[in-house]
């Protein structure tokens, strides 16, 4: 029996290819498109749930409040932790880490990059279930100048010989003793290291300042006993924060909270200054989610839609068979069979576009995701579950109530309820095209910030600067002498030193102005003689640094923003003080260092950096850049050959920065695309359906003296009416969408109206075209083959 059914189902499928192919490709898509997205979905949600103690690991977060601002980081001083696990009996182990570091290692005078390096505690692999593959976990970090390789990293430079032992050094500085080879961290944990060296290292290094008064530059995870919960400890933190610092903070109006973060949410509801990183967003995952669904329920309204359109066509077939003595049972079992087939060939052809796709869709997420491995079961099970649901969904209208039809009433072709079910199909279609009218103006919105975002003056010129690394110590030392090196080099025009470059953080220190009590916090980037000129800044007050003046050493420089929320009128008779006192020469013109997303804050430019310039800027004009860039490695290496040289561009860096957005849109473009491309198929179906319903009343008109433009507005005018009203629905909804999202930006494009009317007026355009073709075939059929047997 069940046989003859699927037979039966695969005859009528191929008796009605136009549906049919409908029915199955735009089902498919929808799952295909759904599925990808809840794929990247199940990533994201399970960062850091491999680690075996993840229900008792956290990171502290620290809140610095001040008079008039608020910032909250992950990073703190060095001491924290270690003082924690001496005075909290609730915890367990802890350990810290240094944010990614990148150098070099060097063995047998062969240098090698090593990025994503991180300084860590030796309870590391205490806490964290990273795969330590040689070493004891427990030993492996406990030594300075203890070194930890990546698989990877191991085998490039040792290849199958074992290298714990092995001595490497980084940096032309540290000579450091490899202890262990661990695996690469999985592709769902937060901390993405290379190397880590041991954190007591650092302690060997005197001139970092590794006590309460030192650089907020430290993360800080904590184990907590089993049975302890985070309250209980948080509880407890005020006390343990004003004992070592806030006591003295609170001098200044200023204080420090701490809390804990559970380590399994740092990636979905991270984002603080100082990240670890790159984080994900809880507010994406919701966009996503909702996208998903949106496509999926288009697909299955479709599906659903010309199903039960389509089954009334087959009123009198039903007619005809239950008169041959058909049973009910055998109707809706035919009715049923037809419908799950067409549900699992759409699953089928699904999979099958999944594994074609998937490669396409991890280069625009930036992931490597595959379907099937075990985070997925759920979605390997409970998929093939849903279509089979759907698909006896579908099937259900007309196997339970065409089926229940009289002979004589649906040969005569008397049957009820055709206008309430066609009124239905039309709110169906509304819901279709609203759906992906919002998705496409949240694309067109999101694609109009990204353009104002590279057209904006953001204050320097980041074009034709190319970036240069200083790794070694005494590369940092004679960084004037690499300056001398490479001014003459035909297409430089100027070169500057620097500490930090726009989009890659700051460095945060307490300052106390002139005029203040209280210590405050600005960021500051120490600079060289040549910074002003060579990232194009204007100089608003005052004048830059010069060699000229020997004391500029130890002047500072200002933007506009801190002048403003210092109330100076005249910064240039004001100092600030920080190990001494410190003139102001020149106020520059605000410029954004950071993401568009933050407002410009205040800053300070000085000289002298504690440790040495980390960058060097080289701004160049030529016709010849690869010829450039080989003449600058040539005097680069001139003046030491074990220096590695590493390039990039500042616009690159730039660029960067809104690296997740430009990949968000990417993804919704393509996703607004395939919802109107489904929606567009429901379309024709039902115009296919509508068109053959009236074929009779169309010969009628036309007989009559209708025109053919006359019949093919009657037809198109009923499905552009939906489609009308769809914008009025999908409006008000995408507008609260999009000001949200533009919310998250601190300079952002005014909400562009002509997108609202673009949109609308693409939707109706797409819909004209897609059911024009119908309603013209209708309106030039010849009425006499219509009503030939009337």
């Amino acid at each position: 029996m069940l046989s003859n059914y699927l037979i039966t189902a695969l005859r009528n499928l191929l008796r009605n290819p136009v549906y049919a192919l409908i029915n199955i490709f735009g089902l498919a898509i929808g799952i295909t498109c759904s599925l990808l997205i809840l794929i990247f979905i199940k990533h994201e949600v399970s960062y850091d749930r491999f680690h075996e103690k993840k229900d008792h690991l956290y990171r502290m977060v620290f809140e610095l409040v001040m008079p008039d601002s608020r910032t909250i980081s992950p990073q703190m001083t060095a001491p924290v932790t270690p003082d924690l696990i001496a005075e909290f009996p609730e915890v367990n182990n802890v350990t810290r880490l240094t944010g990614y570091r990148q150098g070099f290692l060097t063995y047998m005078n062969r240098s090698y990059k090593a990025e994503h390096v991180l300084y860590a505690d030796s309870l590391f692999f205490k806490m964290f279930s990273y795969n330590l593959l040689l070493g004891n976990p427990e030993t492996v970090l406990r030594e300075p100048y203890s070194l930890v390789l990546n698989e990877e990293i191991a085998r490039n430079i040792f290849g199958s010989e074992n290298p714990v032992g092995k001595v490497l050094r980084w940096n032309n500085k540290d000579d450091l003793i490899i202890t262990g080879v661990v695996q690469s961290p999985p592709a769902n944990s937060h901390l993405q290291f290379s190397s880590l060296i041991s954190f007591s290292s650092l302690y060997q290094d005197k001139r970092l300042y590794m006590d309460w008064n030192g650089g907020m530059q430290y993360y800080h995870y904590v184990e907590l006993k089993p049975g302890v919960s985070e309250e209980e400890v948080e509880a407890k933190l005020p006390d343990f924060m004003y004992k070592h610092i806030n006591i003295i903070y609170e001098r200044y109006n200023n204080s420090i909270n701490a809390s804990l973060q559970p380590v399994k949410a740092i990636h979905l509801k991270g984002g603080y200054a100082g990240e670890i990183g790159t984080v994900g967003s809880m507010a994406n995952i919701y966009i996503y989610s909702a996208v998903a669904l949106f496509i999926l329920f288009i697909a299955c309204i479709n599906f659903i839609n010309l199903t039960t359109a389509k089954s009334t066509r087959r009123a009198k077939e039903v007619g005809m068979r239950k008169v041959l003595g058909a049973a009910r049972k055998s109707l809706i079992g035919q009715f049923l069979g037809e419908s799950v087939v067409m549900s699992i060939i759409a699953l089928i052809l699904a999979l099958v576009l999944i594994e074609v796709l998937l490669p396409v869709f991890n280069n625009i997420v930036s992931r490597n995701l595959e379907l099937y491995q075990l985070q997925n079961l759920d979605l390997i099970i409970g998929i093939p579950v849903f279509v089979l649901v759907l698909g006896i969904l579908a099937g259900s209208y007309p196997a339970f109530y065409i089926s229940s039809f009289r002979p004589a009433s649906v040969m005569k072709g008397i049957f009820s309820g055709q206008k309430s079910r066609s009124g239905f199909r039309n709110i169906l279609v509304l819901l279709q095209f609203a759906i992906s009218l919002i998705l496409i103006i949240c694309t067109l919105v999101i694609y109009s910030q990204l353009g104002y975002i590279k057209a904006k003056d953001v204050g320097y010129q980041k074009e034709n600067i190319l970036l240069l690394q200083f790794t070694s110590e005494d590369f940092k030392n004679k960084y004037e002498l690499v300056k001398e090196n490479l001014k003459n080099i035909p297409g430089i025009l100027s070169l500057s030193a620097t500490s930090e470059i726009p989009g890659r953080g700051f460095t945060s220190n307490g300052y106390r102005p002139e005029g203040f009590e209280q210590w405050l916090m600005f960021n500051a980037v120490d600079v060289d003689y040549d910074y002003i000129q060579t990232m194009g800044l204007q100089v608003l007050q005052g004048r830059g640094f010069s060699k000229e003046f020997a004391s500029d050493r130890d002047a500072y420089m200002i933007n506009e923003t801190l002048a403003k929320e210092l109330n100076w009128e005249n910064p240039l008779e004001k100092t600030i003080s920080r190990g001494g006192d410190h003139q102001i020469i020149g106020v520059i013109k605000d410029f954004h260092f950071a993401t568009l997303h933050e407002d410009i804050g205040p800053l300070i430019f000085h000289m002298n950096p504690y440790i040495g310039y980390d960058f060097l800027l080289v701004r160049f004009k030529t016709d010849n850049l690869s010829a450039l860039i080989n003449n600058i490695r040539l005097a680069w290496e001139s003046l030491d050959p074990n220096e590695p040289f590493e390039y990039s561009f500042l616009d690159d860096v730039f660029n960067d920065m809104y690296r997740a957005e430009k990949k968000m849109s990417s993804m919704l473009l393509y996703i607004a695309i395939l919802a109107i491309i489904i929606a567009c198929m429901g379309l024709f179906g039902l115009a296919l359906y509508s068109t053959e319903q009236r074929v009779k009343e169309i010969g009628v008109r036309k007989v009559l003296g209708s025109t053919v433009s006359r019949v093919v507005f009657l037809l198109t005018g009923n499905f552009t009416r939906w489609v009308l009203l769809a914008n009025i629905l999908a409006w008000p909804v995408a507008y609260i969408i999009v000001r949200k999202y533009m919310q998250m930006y601190a300079y952002r494009i005014n909400l562009p109206v002509w997108i609202f009317f673009l949109t609308a007026l693409l939707a109706y355009l797409v819909a004209l075209i897609t059911i024009s073709y119908q309603s013209i075939k209708a309106g030039t059929a010849n009425p006499a083959d219509t009503l030939r047997y009337e």
